[in-house]
């Protein structure tokens, strides 16, 4: 747990393996592991340039848990993301300058990644609109 006493040799390989890990994570989208509107329509490619990469690599993550471990191993992958998310909510409300615990349950909802695809819903559902979506859903905001 003590990277900075690791070997110099065994911290470079082990970065430079991390490194490599997540490039491929992010890079190699298969078919099925992004919505088909971002995948198929021009919209979709124009305004979610990123969010195609950040879903896939969500979903390659889920999958991979679910085949290791089942419905079990995602449930604990959720069980240990709970408190980061409860504490990622609560300095989301206080950098925008809100009590720490206004809507706590559903901003710590929106940042679970373990939820998939359900957290990009949460907002919209629990608001009554896209408020506080994400950037890549502006055009749903404005319109």
């Amino acid at each position: 747990m003590l990277v900075n006493k690791w070997d110099a040799d065994v911290a470079f390989d082990t970065q430079r393996y991390m490194s490599m890990a997540s490039d491929n994570l992010a890079m190699t989208v298969h078919a099925g592991e992004v919505p088909a509107l971002l995948e198929q329509t021009v919209t979709g490619k124009v305004i979610f340039p990123y969010m195609r990469y950040a879903f896939a690599g969500n979903q390659k993550i889920l999958r991979r848990v679910n085949a290791r471990s089942g419905l079990a191993g995602v449930a604990m992958l959720l069980a240990a993301q709970a408190p980061l998310s409860a504490m990622l909510a609560a300095t989301i409300n206080v950098t925008n300058g809100k009590e720490w615990d206004d809507n706590l349950a559903i901003v710590a909802m929106r940042t679970a990644t373990s939820l998939g695809y359900i957290s990009q819903a949460i907002d919209p559902i629990a608001s009554g609109g896209f408020t506080n979506s994400a950037v890549v859903l502006s055009p749903l905001t404005s319109t």
